[in-house]
């Protein structure tokens, strides 16, 4: 789905989520991580901050010149 969940794997009462950032030659070379209280930081694909989190990576890729076209 391209995100990494952490349920609580660090520290108990902590989520995080985690989404790649590539380069253009399409290897991921950073993350952006978001994490916090597990009543705020859900994990779940479908949630909104997954999915504003991987908009914000995609929108990091693409200013680095990668292109999922160039694969």
């Amino acid at each position: 789905h391209g995100v990494a969940f952490c349920r609580e794997e660090m520290e108990t009462g902590f989520n995080a989520i985690g989404a790649p950032v590539f380069n253009h030659d399409n290897k991921p070379v950073a993350a952006v991580v978001v994490a916090g209280l597990i009543g705020r930081v859900k994990c779940d694909t479908d949630s909104a901050m997954t999915r504003a989190l991987k908009e914000t990576t995609t929108k990091i890729s693409n200013k680095i010149f990668y292109s999922e076209h160039n694969t």
